[in-house]
């Protein structure tokens, strides 16, 4: 025998069989039990790599762990931390290492947590500690349930993924575990191994053919990227409730984008070797917010019937340095081992951002782009689909051939898109609405995104309530439902730049016909009778500038326009645009044209043009390069650059037309300038009869007399006249019923025509 001084006691080696042994079991282990069994034995020994000891209990919540001496540690070449087999009979568990800190007279038992014992069926007695050969293959996810009631709560998923990494489970172990200051026992129901399906060598490393190690095959490892799901809850459900919800027959108005998508994915899953090179596997749908990016992405998805991998954005940052890479790397890696696959990730431009971010994101990036690139590489039947609103505020990498090859646009919907969805929208509640009365509300509709004409169906059914709340009969939405609904829901594009109009109607603006004419040919004929236009070969005016005396209804005027025509109406003041920082004023006007574009038809309102777009060379500050100068290149870009202004017209208002620069009133961009000139006599009596409706008069006022008074006046002098007439007839008696002569020849004497002659020579003589 020889003797091994280690830890706590003394060990000896028994030469006759190889055992190691506590020495005072010398005795006992040469008559009776040399060499031992393996089955049943009476003292502790180590043999093969395997300790034969007893199993005891300790009072410690250090669930999972099998708590071992030093020595026996030492003597076994374990490791604290490693993972062993624990076996009684036929039980076999998995549990890790850690150091027992037990008197001297008991360092030759094998200890677990009191409350381990009873959640792995062993009993107190005989028990081996074996190394494990082969571990067993991480989990893909791992779904539990709690036994200890009706819990349902996504932090315990959280905790669980946190505390039991790198721990190791079967279908039927319980993990007992402190959740807010409650006991709790989780169950696991299922487990789902993770196989790298390109790689066989590593597959195969995971069998073997030793007893022990079959039975710890059933096993799984909980590593960073196993998926821990509660049984029964919302995120296990998730997928069978999103695919009757994301359905491609209930996605309106894409049906051209639908068609060209599914050619593209069907070819990248495809198996059949063409003899070419398939395409890449990325395909970035952008667009504003609304017009469907999200439910398009599932609905294709899911009508594949292929394995979905769902990456949301804000589930892949962690605390944890290099946790939210390796996030990413595991839901590609999930993918590739159930290919056929599809990954969807929203919202790209969180994860990847054009700019600068911070550390954490350009690791994230750089691992997606390592992602990307490597099934390509790999043959990998995979489609990745991403989200954003705009191409430009992702990573400029990520867009280079081979990674997000192809970029599809989903559009703000037109006039027939509209209508589709509308259909869709209304054939899921109950209605009374024709096919008719459907397409006419889709035609002022403009610039209505699939969620914002969704509002409205809501903001509808919400009314329809209301009213039917005293009737027993199920409510029924109308016609006038919807158009109440829209009236109250503006588009999500315009949400920032949306102005109010007031309701101003051309009858309201006396005169003026040759004017309202050459506005109605500018901005409604290119909408109703866009035919002409194409028979004649000719594009509508793409800006019109009004430019008269001040007051003479020039503001007045487009807001009559926007309100008649019905468009999307952007009012755009000077000091919105001008910012001190370089850069930012044009970026400003080149935000308000995009927003534009998106909702056409529309109207871009620019007041006072002249305070914006001054012309070059006039200015005041060094050098004549300053933010005035900037912007107004822009505005030229815009009106007539490379990116077309289709169904998009720019109007204008100013005082002094000689301070704009003479490249905007070039034909192509300003091309139509309209003088509005001071009112003439049928143009003053309108205004005055058209006043005279609101304001009573008594009979002593003759409109011819007051027509000829007022030679010389603007329509906002004129207006100013009969106010300064009313507060002097309230001045005499504030219980007085009309306005009589005297009271206007006083406010003829107030307010005077402030028009002079040489300003309107100037305007008459005006060329650009």
């Amino acid at each position: 025998m020889k003797r091994r001084k280690s830890g706590e006691g003394t060990w000896c080696l028994c030469e006759n069989c190889g055992s190691i042994l506590f020495y005072t079991n010398l005795e006992l282990h040469q008559k009776e039990f040399c060499p031992p069994s393996a089955e049943l034995w009476k003292h502790p020994f180590i043999l093969d790599s395997v300790i034969y000891s007893s199993l005891d209990t300790l009072d410690d919540d250090a669930y999972n762990y099998v708590h071992i001496s030093e020595a026996m540690i030492r003597l076994n070449k374990l490791v604290i931390g490693e993972a062993v087999l624990l076996i009684q009979n036929k039980q076999v568990v998995i549990k890790l290492v850690r150091q027992s800190l037990v008197p001297q007279n008991q360092n030759f038992k094998i200890f677990i947590a009191e409350e381990e014992l009873k959640n792995i069926s062993f009993e107190r007695g005989p028990v081996k500690v074996k190394k494990i050969d082969r571990l067993p293959p991480p989990a893909k996810e791992i779904v539990f349930s709690i036994a200890d009631g009706d819990v349902n709560h996504e932090k315990i998923m959280e905790y669980l993924a946190q505390n039991y990494r790198n721990h190791y489970f079967k279908i039927g172990s319980k993990l007992s575990f402190t959740f807010y200051g409650t006991k709790l026992t989780a169950i696991v129901d299922s487990a789902v191994k993770h196989f790298d399906g390109n790689d066989v060598a590593v597959n195969f490393s995971y069998l073997s053919l030793e007893d022990d190690s079959v039975a710890s095959g059933n096993f799984v490892q909980s590593c960073e990227s196993t998926k821990w799901t509660l049984s029964g809850s919302s995120s296990q459900t998730e997928k069978t409730g999103e695919k009757e919800v994301f359905m491609l027959s209930k996605v309106g108005g894409l049906r051209n984008v639908i068609s060209q998508l599914q050619d593209m994915i069907k070819l990248c899953l495809s198996s059949k070797d063409v003899g070419i090179r398939k395409p890449a596997s990325g395909i970035l749908l952008f667009g504003i917010h609304g017009t469907g990016k999200t439910m398009l992405m599932k609905s294709l998805a899911y009508s594949f019937n292929v394995n979905v991998v769902e990456v949301q954005s804000s589930e892949v940052f962690s605390k944890y340095f290099g946790e939210s890479e390796t996030r990413i790397k595991s839901y590609f890696e999930e993918a590739s081992s159930n290919e056929p696959s599809i990954i969807l990730i929203d919202e790209v431009n969180i994860l990847c951002p054009s700019h600068k971010g911070t550390d954490q994101q350009r690791r994230i990036c750089a691992s997606l782009i390592s992602a990307l690139d490597s099934v390509r590489s790999s043959k990998t039947r995979l489609v990745v689909l991403g989200t954003c609103t705009q191409p430009q505020l992702i990573d400029p990498a990520l867009r280079r051939p081979g990674r997000f090859d192809f970029e599809i646009e989903l559009p703000v919907p037109k006039v027939e898109e509209r209508h589709e969805i509308l259909k869709q929208l209304l054939s899921s509640i109950n209605n009374n609405v024709g096919d008719s009365e459907i397409e006419s509300l889709a035609k002022i509709a403009h610039g209505f995104v699939g969620a914002d004409l969704g509002a409205v169906i809501n903001h509808a059914g919400t009314r329809a309530m209301l009213e039917h709340t005293s009737s027993s009969s199920a409510p029924v939405v109308t016609i006038n439902h919807l158009q109440c609904a829209l009236s109250s829901v503006n588009p999500t594009a315009m949400r920032e730049v949306l102005v109010e109009v007031p309701h101003v109607l051309w009858s309201d603006i006396g005169g003026q016909h040759e004017i309202k004419l050459k506005l109605r040919q500018a901005v409604e004929w290119p909408l109703t009778h866009p035919e002409s236009f194409v028979r004649l070969g000719i594009r509508p005016p793409a800006g019109v500038l009004l430019y008269g005396p001040p007051g003479c209804s020039k503001t007045m005027i487009a807001k009559a326009l926007a309100t008649e025509s019905k468009l999307n109406f952007i009012s755009v003041k000077g000091s919105e645009l001008l910012n001190k920082y370089v850069g930012e004023s044009e970026k400003a006007v080149s935000t308000v044209f995009y927003r534009a574009r998106q909702v056409t038809p529309s109207i871009i309102f620019f007041d006072e043009l002249d305070a914006l777009a001054g012309e070059r060379g006039d200015a005041t500050s060094d050098g004549g390069t300053n933010v005035q100068e900037r912007v107004l290149a822009q505005l030229l870009v815009e009106l007539d650059g490379v990116s077309p202004l289709k169904n998009v017209t720019v109007v204008a208002a100013t005082n002094r037309p000689d301070r704009i620069d003479k490249a905007l009133l070039r034909p192509g961009r300003l091309d139509r300038l309209i003088y509005i000139p001071l009112p003439d006599a049928e143009t003053r009596k309108e205004i005055l009869t058209i006043k005279f409706r609101k304001t009573p008069v008594c009979s002593d006022v003759d409109l011819e007399w007051l027509v000829t008074a007022t030679a010389g006046y603007s329509g906002a002098e004129l207006v100013g006249v009969c106010h300064e007439a009313a507060l002097k007839a309230l001045e005499e008696d504030l219980e007085t019923m009309a306005i009589s002569r005297s009271h206007f020849d006083y406010a003829l004497t107030v307010v005077t025509p402030r028009t002079p002659t040489t300003l309107l020579n100037f305007y008459q003589n005006f060329k650009p």
